[in-house]
C-alpha cells in the first residue's frame, strides 16, 4: 500500500501451482500434513511470498479446480486421473445456474483434427500416444460443478497464511471451493 500510494507499481510475490506444498492426493489420501503445509508457509513467507492460490490445473489435497474447458480441459483432466487416481468429481450444478459453475465439460473427442496446436504436437508423437491418454467419464448435462470442496488441510492452510498476513487468491478453485473458503475468510474477518 505505501508504494502504491506513492504512484508507484507493487510487485506482490506469489505463489501459483497445481500441488501447492507437495500436497498431492491420490485415491483421496493426502501426501501431507497440517505439520508439514505449516512449515512450509513459514519457509515461503520468510522467502517474501505474500500471496498464494491452493490449486491451479488439477485437484490436490486442499481443494478441488474449477477444471478447464474444450480440448485443454479433456487433456488436463486426463493429466488429473494420473497425477490423483481419478478424473474431475463434475456433477451438474445444483441449483443449475449459467452464471455461476466450473468448467463445462463438453465430453467431445480429446483432439479435434481442427485444433492446431494439439494437432500440430500430434504429428511428432507415435501414433499409438492416445492410448496412453486415460479415458475420461462422459459427465452429466451443463453446467457442471466439481463436487470437491475445500478440504480440512485446505482450510488449515488459509488459517495459517492469515496468521502470516498473506494474501489468499481463490483463482482456479471449484465454485464448492471458493466460496467454503471466502466464507472461511469472511468468518475471520481477514480482508486478505
Amino acid at each position: 500500500r505505501k508504494v502504491i500510494n506513492q504512484g508507484k507499481m507493487a510487485i506482490v510475490m506469489g505463489i501459483e501451482t497445481s500441488v501447492l506444498f507437495g500436497c498431492h492426493v491420490r485415491l483421496g489420501i493426502p501426501s501431507c500434513t497440517k505439520s508439514s503445509i505449516d512449515k512450509q508457509l513459514t519457509a515461503v513467507r520468510k522467502m517474501g511470498v505474500t500471496q498464494m492460490e491452493l490449486v491451479n490445473k488439477f485437484d490436490n489435497a486442499l481443494a478441488g479446480v474449477a477444471g478447464d474447458e474444450g480440448t485443454t480441459g479433456y487433456l488436463v483432466n486426463a493429466a488429473n486421473t494420473l497425477e490423483t487416481g481419478s478424473p474431475w468429481h463434475m456433477t451438474t450444478c445444483d441449483p443449475n445456474d449459467p452464471e455461476v459453475h466450473d468448467k463445462d465439460q463438453d465430453n467431445s473427442a480429446p483432439i479435434p483434427s481442427q485444433d492446431a496446436l494439439f494437432g500440430a504436437v500430434l504429428k511428432t508423437l507415435p501414433t499409438n500416444i492416445l492410448n496412453l491418454i486415460p479415458a475420461i467419464p462422459l459427465y452429466p448435462a451443463k453446467h457442471h460443478c466439481n463436487t470437491l470442496g475445500l478440504s480440512q488441510l485446505g482450510a488449515d492452510t488459509i488459517r495459517g497464511m492469515v496468521r502470516r498476513h498473506m494474501l489468499f487468491d481463490p483463482d482456479h478453485m471449484s465454485v464448492k471451493a471458493r466460496k467454503q473458503s471466502l466464507d472461511l475468510i469472511d468468518k475471520l474477518g481477514y480482508p486478505g
